[in-house]
């Protein structure tokens, strides 16, 4: 009952919300961030479930600086697991792009995990991670999000991780894409890497409103994903 709770109060306030604004260009769907950045204010939010655990909100706040960046607050979730709930951490992002020629995007990223909640774990909350982003749009119909990053290095630079992800978009209609994805976080020390598939669809409702469902696997869990993208 929880989950459905959050799910259709996530759905209503889209609803809510859905307006005539600024055209929509979504971090939303996939594990990584597009190259895009707005001119404008955008929101973000969404969950994953599965049986044993609940993560809703996945709040992100973004807001346009000058022609080519972006800066953006990730405000967290809220998780529930075996009957208890907690907050994940907050985190400040600064995306700029510097190349643009209408068929490669690219934008640098810089982004630090924020001590406003969890403050008991401080190598997470000061973390940062700096990366390269990178549209590909091959065809009017199909386009290819990439992210390249290395980060959360606390005692030592070589003691990082890297990450990288790949999302195809193929769109389906005029308003409906379908999106799969790899995602991939490893240490060049360590055999604690994590993998990730997912597979979903996004649909606009306008220009500006976006609803997306998908079904992601993190090392052989399965999370149902759900969430939206509004431009203000």
């Amino acid at each position: 009952m929880k989950r459905f709770f959050s799910l259709s109060m996530i759905f209503l306030f889209g609803t809510i919300i859905h307006t005539n604004a600024q055209t929509l260009y979504s971090d939303r769907p996939g594990d990584g961030y597009s190259a895009r950045t707005t001119s404008g204010f955008v929101l973000e939010a969404g969950g994953s479930l599965n049986d044993d655990i609940s993560d809703i909100g996945q709040l992100h706040l973004r807001f346009g600086v000058g022609k080519n960046a972006e800066l953006q607050f990730d405000a967290g979730s809220v998780v529930f697991a075996n009957d208890e709930s907690d907050l994940t951490s907050q985190a400040a992002l600064f995306k700029y792009q510097f190349h643009n020629d209408g068929k490669i995007i690219l934008t640098g990223l810089v982004r630090t995990v924020l001590p406003f909640i969890n403050q008991d774990d401080l190598e997470e909350d000061f973390s940062t991670r700096i990366g390269i982003l990178a549209d590909f749009n091959f065809s009017p119909k199909f386009m290819l999000n990439a992210n390249l990053g290395y980060g959360e290095f606390f005692n030592d630079i070589d003691d990082g991780s890297f990450n990288f992800n790949v999302t195809p978009f193929i769109d389906l209609t005029n308003t409906t894409a379908l999106y799969f994805g790899y995602a991939v976080l490893w240490y060049d020390d360590s055999d604690a890497d994590t993998d990730k598939l997912e597979i979903g669809i996004a649909h606009k409702l306008d220009r500006s409103f976006q609803l997306d469902v998908g079904i992601m696997d993190i090392e052989g869990t399965t999370y149902l994903n759900f969430g939206i993208a509004k431009a203000f």
